[in-house]
This record gives C-alpha cells, sequence and structure tokens, in this order.
C-alpha cells in the first residue's frame, strides 16, 4: 500500500481541510506529485507519491542477430533514426509485433495516428502531428483563475477544450494539492471546480499566472514557450522575450536530438504519458500521449519514448504530466470534445481526472473560430 504524505505551506487563504488518501495498488499512484516541496506565497500543501512499478519487468531480447552489420543496426536502432533505406527504425525494447499506423487528418495541418505495440506488455500510443507552418494554427495556456484563493480552477480538459472553442488540448503542469483516492472511488482531490496550484512557471497571453519555483526535482526543469504558432523548449523556468506563453514541466527527455535521461522512478518504469516535442528547425510539433495501467496498454518509460520521438523526427521534447492526468482531446465533427486517449483516474478506464491547466491548440484555417482563450 502507497501512503500519500503531504506537507502544509503558507496560504494567504486557506483551503479548506483536504483528506489524503492511501491507495490498494501501487499503480493507482502516478507522476502528479513527487515534487520537492518548496514554499511558494500562493501555493498549498506539497504532496509526494511513491510512482508503482511492475518489479517483474524484464528486458526484452535483441531481434537481430550477432556480427558487425547487427552492431551496427543495434546502434542505429537504439538511437531511434529514420533510416534511408525509407522505413521507420524502433529500438530494440519496441521492436515487437507492431500494428501500422493509419493517419486522421483532424483539421489542416493535424494528422492523429493511433499505434500499438504488441507484446506481453503492449503500449497504445496516440500521435498527433502538427504542421507550424499552416495559417491560421496557434496555441494558448490556460489564463490563470484566482477565484478560490489559488492560482487555477481545475477542470476537466475537454471541458476546457469546449468552452473555449480550441481544436486540440492536452493536461499540461504538475499541480497541487492532490490526492489520488482510492480505487473505484470518488475521494480523490482535485475533483471539477477545486482549487489548485501549478508547480513550476506558467504564463499566459504576456501575465505570469505562476512563479518560478526553486528546488523542484527534474519534473520541473524546462519550459514549453509559444507566441502564436511558435513553439520553443528552453531549460528552466523562464521564456524567452518575445512568448506570451508558457508553462514549466520536465524532464526535457530530448536536447537538440540527445537523449536526457533521467533514474528517478516514474521515468524508469512505464506510465501515461503526455509529451510535447519539436523538429530542430521547429516548423514541425508533435503531441504524443501513451495509454497506460490498463491491460491494453501498459505505459511507456521516457527513455522507450524518448526514442520513439527520435524516431519520428523530434529533436526537442518535453514531459507533461502524467499518470491519470494524461488526457488528449479534439474538437469532434459535431463541435464537441472528442477524447482521443484512454484516460484512467482512480482505476477507472475512460475517467477524466480534473487538472490545472492545458495547452491549446487553435486550428482556424477554414473554419469560424468562435472564441478565443484570451
Amino acid at each position: 500500500m502507497k501512503n500519500f504524505e503531504m506537507n502544509a505551506h503558507s496560504l494567504h487563504r486557506t483551503l479548506p481541510s483536504i483528506p489524503i488518501q492511501s491507495t490498494d495498488e501501487a499503480r493507482e499512484t502516478d507522476s502528479t506529485t513527487p515534487l520537492n516541496a518548496t514554499t511558494k506565497s500562493s501555493i498549498t500543501s506539497k504532496t509526494r507519491v511513491q510512482i508503482g512499478y511492475d518489479p517483474n519487468k524484464k528486458t526484452r531480447p535483441s531481434l537481430i542477430g550477432g556480427g558487425r552489420k547487427a552492431s551496427i543496426v543495434k546502434q542505429a536502432l537504439s538511437l531511434g533514426l529514420i533510416l534511408w533505406g525509407g522505413f521507420l527504425s524502433i529500438p530494440d525494447s519496441l521492436a515487437q509485433h507492431r500494428d501500422r499506423p493509419t493517419g486522421e487528418t483532424l483539421f489542416p495541418g493535424i494528422v492523429y495516428t493511433q499505434e500499438t505495440l504488441q507484446g506481453d506488455k503492449p503500449q497504445h500510443i496516440h500521435i498527433v502531428a502538427l504542421d507550424l507552418r499552416k495559417k491560421g494554427m496557434s496555441f494558448a495556456v490556460t489564463p490563470g483563475d484566482t477565484s478560490k484563493g489559488m492560482e487555477y480552477v481545475a477542470h476537466l480538459t475537454s471541458t476546457y477544450l469546449a468552452d473555449h472553442h480550441a481544436q486540440l488540448a492536452i493536461n499540461a503542469s504538475y499541480f497541487l494539492p492532490f490526492s489520488g483516492g482510492h480505487k473505484g472511488a470518488d475521494d480523490f482531490y482535485p475533483h471539477e471546480g477545486e482549487p489548485v496550484n501549478a508547480s513550476g512557471a506558467v504564463i499566459a497571453d504576456g501575465k505570469t499566472v505562476s512563479p518560478v519555483e526553486e528546488g523542484l526535482d527534474d519534473r520541473v526543469d524546462s519550459m514549453l514557450c509559444f507566441n502564436h504558432a511558435k513553439a520553443l523548449i528552453v531549460d528552466g523556468q523562464r521564456c524567452p522575450q518575445g512568448f506570451s506563453d508558457g508553462v514549466a514541466a520536465g524532464p526535457r527527455i530530448l536536447d537538440a536530438g540527445k537523449i536526457r535521461a533521467s533514474t528517478l522512478a516514474y521515468a524508469t518504469h512505464p506510465q501515461p504519458r503526455t509529451i510535447f516535442a519539436l523538429s530542430r528547425n521547429r516548423k514541425r510539433a508533435w503531441i504524443v500521449t501513451v495509454d497506460g495501467r490498463q491491460t491494453t496498454s501498459v505505459g511507456m518509460t521516457l527513455d522507450d519514448l524518448s526514442k520513439l520521438l527520435l524516431g519520428l523526427g523530434a529533436s526537442d521534447a518535453i514531459n507533461f504530466d502524467g499518470g491519470g492526468s494524461t488526457t488528449l482531446v479534439a474538437e469532434g465533427p459535431d463541435g464537441k470534445p472528442r477524447i482521443l486517449n484512454s484516460p484512467i483516474q482512480t482505476g477507472i478506464i475512460g475517467r477524466e481526472r480534473p487538472v490545472a491547466n492545458q495547452v491549446l491548440v487553435f486550428a482556424t484555417q477554414g473554419k469560424e473560430k468562435k472564441k478565443d482563450v484570451r
């Protein structure tokens, strides 16, 4: 049994007492909260959770034979390179039975692909490719809402997409306070409409929503910055001048085409994931989510996910809050939110978790933009 531990900090406004629950299954814990706590004037309790994992995980043997040629091929696979032979190479740990992806154009410049890696531990991956050169495309980060005494009021990602008529949305910041609750129960925190704070810096429309927060582990080691359709991933929690929106998270798993490895448990054991990646020239981007904690998909390690991203052509990538927070939503043909991934909250497949904030994508070419997040 994993226990949730809460460290109290001062508040401008006192939050009602929140019972911190334990979960009966290690798999029900996730990567939302294990950050080193530091005091932020507007932030409340910091929660620590030990991430669950499968201690029986074994390394899959190589599918390539011996010899010098095999050694060269293995090196290429381990880097996740796209070989000139015209196929997408997959690292040894991902070289399982692989379902061929079929792309679906959601909006101009936005193509959605599902991919399944079959094996004793299957992995179901959702990939959204974005052409940032496409006219009418822009990004935004959820603006703050201090109406309940904290930086944000928690909402479902699907609700926020619908309210602001975005075409695509993913969960973003880690946040506190948080309690995972019991399997199948409603004793989690936050529910929709309850106050939370983002962990690390957030800016929206040029305004600081959450200040820089020092002393956190590598889950807040970098920042994704936007200015309309321009995107950039930087180290630290400060966007360069000229960027109006940004969200700190981490770890940064790709840096100029090189994998940044993390040895923390949340990185090295399969979990549901939310990732934003960029090509070297920053003209293309990928939003990737991985289903997890389900028999049809166990999740991915950050190392395996980094190799997959290299195979797509990414050069830089940042990891967002994952676990039960992982959510990928698109606007459907009927204008209603369409959840693309398979979220899981308190062990219930398909149940969305209310989160602090989102990264929103607007693709307005060929359609009327009814409302913006601004």
